[in-house]
């Protein structure tokens, strides 16, 4: 599961993946809303 893939993925990765994940997110909210 994901507690496998985090022991193999560096933190700082998977901190950027997230972040940049949650921006998309967000930008496409906003389209979606605007």
């Amino acid at each position: 599961g994901l507690s496998g893939v985090s022991r193999l993925v560096p933190a700082s990765l998977i901190a950027t993946m997230s972040f940049f994940g949650a921006a998309i997110i967000f930008s496409m909210a906003i389209q979606y809303l605007t």
